[in-house]
Order: C-alpha cells, then structure tokens, then sequence
C-alpha cells in the first residue's frame, strides 16, 4: 500500500470535512431505487460532488472513480 505524505492527508481530511458540511446543510434524506445501483442517497450524490470538485481542482489530470458517477455496474473494475 502506498505511504501518502501529511499535505495528501491533509487534502483528504479537509475533503472529507467539507462534504460532511455540504450533507449536514441540505439535511436531506431522499433516496432513489434503481436495479442497477441499489439505492442512491442524496447524501452520496453530493458528497461525490464536493470530492469530484475538490480533486478536480487540486489534480486535474486525476480521474475520480466512484460508484455516484454513473458509470459502470456494482462490481466492475476499471483497470
């Protein structure tokens, strides 16, 4: 497993917070069923965006990879 340094664990803790802020503000709790992806949660729609955002910004030729973005099925990998 690769080693991060303190500012990559620093940029997480702080994405991690923000997302956090942005989910406690809205307070939603709507939720979509689909067979494809189980259930969605707002909540997750956008914390995903607040991380896509954050690394987009930071890392722009990094590709952010998540079961929010509407790619893909449950259990595919991407290599």
């Amino acid at each position: 497993m690769p080693t991060l340094s303190g500012d990559s664990v620093r940029f997480i803790a702080e994405i991690l917070k923000a997302a956090a802020r942005e989910v406690q503000r809205s307070q939603s709790q709507r939720a979509s069923y689909t067979d494809v992806k189980g259930y969605l949660a707002d909540a997750d729609l956008q914390a995903h965006e607040v991380i896509r955002r954050a690394v987009a910004s930071e890392y722009p030729s990094d590709v952010v990879l998540s079961e929010e973005d509407g790619q893909g099925s449950p259990g595919e990998t991407v290599e």
